[in-house]
């Protein structure tokens, strides 16, 4: 468990933190082990269990010790794959081996324990695993606490070590040899991470980037990236979720003017929003320059204290999911906000009809709910996943509205997409004339927009909402992306 835990963590920045790369860590997990269990056996009856069993621990915890000195270069190898050939190649060469081996342990013990008789089998056998799965709890909740606060080297080393100690009792050769070269590997991969972590930060530097701080969750990791001084950003799970001008406080982007202005043109008398999503907390500033009160809601504490800490985010928010918040609060709004998104992808649970629904009964007469949607109306690829999310809306709202960033060409599809959901229809004098390519503000620009057309998709339930898949080609276009303005080094170390 140990292993599967700091592997994910491995795969996080690079490939983000969604059920499908979960998905590859625990299908390659079980692949090892499904493997080590029936060549441990066989080993076992041919070896002997105890020496099996031995050799299989030492060798497997030197394979885990092994892991932080690989991963570098294999991330570097393949982050130019697809999230799932990347995620997968990544795990079968850092999961793989170590589990192998270590799965290979419990059945032969259970050989070697019971060579006395075969009436002590059973007792054995259900010993040996009642063991092994308790050291599973027991590994996986200080995995938790491994990860989360101590560097990868720390964790994998460790774990190495402690699986080792065991062996002393059976072998205690083998168990010191182990221990031996298990020091060896932390010789060389303490230099080696600090040597190659400088280097690639002195390549940073020269490029005018840095890394301020990264911090971990039980939601992923955080990173806060500057650019000479002068624009930061906060990066979760290797995606950007936005910036500031250092200067200023001021956002490095345009949607939040966009959020802002499509709010108010569809309740100008607005008085109270409410945010799903903080972020890096530019959209929340921005309304509540704009006069109105702003209830935040953030599922993860530490994007709440890298906003404070680093993006000048000044008001509340409410640590909390946001459909559990909803529906445990009385509250109403005039405005909605959704600007959730994890590892680059919007958790489906807030695009669901009965999102929708809660999102409506929480509405004061007249309001609105907009989202703010990464993809495409032009790629036919990317087109399906707002097909969804419009469909879904619109079987709880009257008016479901769709405005793409009208200030990004024809030739860059992947976009901000600004969606209004309400009761009844815009009032058309609130719309403004001219040019949209030539207005100075990005809400400006959508008020003289029209909304496009979207046809009918899939309608996504809290039953089936297969939203992670549909929006598979926008996340690969956002993580490609962003290596293009960030540097890999600072991603991923």
């Amino acid at each position: 468990m140990v292993v599967e835990l700091g592997v994910a963590r491995v795969l996080t920045p690079v490939f983000g933190g969604s059920i499908s790369v979960w998905a590859i860590v625990i299908a390659t997990t079980m692949l090892a082990l499904a493997a080590g269990y029936a060549f441990g056996g066989y080993r076992a009856d041919r070896v002997g269990g105890v020496v099996v069993a031995s050799r299989a621990a030492v060798i497997g915890a030197l394979l885990c010790a092994c892991i932080p000195l690989v991963r570098i270069p294999l991330v570097e190898a393949t982050i130019g794959l697809s999230t799932l050939y990347g995620a997968t190649v990544v795990a079968l060469v850092l999961i793989a081996p170590a589990l192998f081996f270590f799965s290979q342990v419990s059945p032969a013990l259970i050989r070697g324990l019971a060579s006395d008789g075969v009436s002590h089998v059973g007792v054995t056998a259900g010993g040996i695993y009642a063991v092994s799965t308790l050291g599973s709890l027991f590994g996986t909740l200080a995995a938790v606490w491994l990860f989360l606060y101590l560097p990868l080297l720390a964790g994998f080393v460790g774990t190495a070590v402690l699986v080792v100690l065991p062996v002393l009792l059976l072998r205690p050769v083998a168990a010191g040899v182990g221990a031996a070269l298990a020091g060896v590997v932390i010789l060389l991969a303490v230099p080696f991470e600090n040597a190659t972590g400088l280097s690639d930060q002195q390549a940073a530097a020269a490029q005018g980037f840095r890394l301020l701080e990264t911090r971990r969750s039980p939601y992923g990791e955080l990173r806060v990236i500057e650019h000479e001084e002068r624009i930061r950003y906060m990066v979760v799970n290797g995606f950007d979720q936005g910036g500031i001008y250092v200067q200023t406080g001021v956002s490095a982007y345009n949607f939040d003017d966009g959020l802002v202005g499509l709010g108010r043109m569809y309740t100008p008398a607005s008085d109270r929003v409410l945010l799903i999503g903080l972020g890096p907390g530019v959209i929340a500033t921005a309304l509540t320059k704009s006069g109105l009160q702003v209830d935040a809601v953030e599922i993860d504490a530490e994007v709440v204290r890298t906003a404070r800490d680093y993006f000048a985010y000044r008001g509340s928010a409410i640590v909390d999911d946001g459909r559990r918040f909803l529906q445990r609060t009385s509250g109403t709004w005039d405005v909605i906000i959704v600007d959730a998104f994890a590892g680059g992808s919007p958790p489906w649970q807030l695009y669901t009809t009965e999102a929708f629904a809660l999102y409506r009964e929480h509405l004061n007469p007249g309001g609105v709910v907009v989202l703010n949607f990464i993809g495409s109306h032009l790629d036919p690829a990317q087109r399906p996943a707002l097909e969804a999310v419009v469909t879904t809306a619109r079987q709880v709202f009257g008016t479901v509205d769709v405005y793409p960033s009208p200030w990004e060409s024809a030739d860059y599809p992947t976009r901000n997409i600004f969606i209004a959901a309400a009761d009844a229809p815009l009032d058309q004098g609130r719309r403004e004339q001219g040019d949209p390519a030539m207005a100075d503000t990005l809400s400006a620009a959508i008020a003289r927009s029209r909304p496009i057309r979207i046809g009918e998709g899939r309608v996504l339930t809290d039953d089936s909402a297969p939203l992670e898949p549909l929006v598979r080609r926008t996340t690969e276009i956002l993580r490609n992306r962003v290596r293009e303005y960030l540097p890999v080094a600072l991603l991923i170390r």
